[in-house]
């Protein structure tokens, strides 16, 4: 069982009007719903950010090809999961 670890965040309200809708819709909770969708996208936004010197400030050509590259590889990673999608569709018939 992983551990959790109580956050809180300010959200515009129409934020907040979309995840209850969603949240809803799924009859989870907010945080469960915030929670997947974190547990989705933060995975691939850190090994992007990873690529970077700790000042992007300083980033060299260099820094920015290898961006580039882990950008086009996260891309096509997305992109064959959303080819591949469709079959693990929940509303698949």
């Amino acid at each position: 069982m992983s551990s959790t670890k109580r956050c809180s965040v300010s959200l515009p309200t129409d934020l907040v009007d979309q995840l209850d809708f969603v949240s809803g819709r799924l009859k989870v909770s907010r945080s469960a719903c915030l929670s997947a969708l974190l547990s989705e996208a933060l995975p691939d936004i850190v090994q992007l950010v990873s690529v970077l010197p700790d000042d992007p400030s300083m980033a060299t050509e260099a820094d920015a090809r290898r961006f580039r590259g882990v950008t086009a590889d996260i891309l096509s990673k997305q992109i064959g999961d959303l080819i591949r999608g469709g079959q693990d569709d929940l509303f698949k018939e």
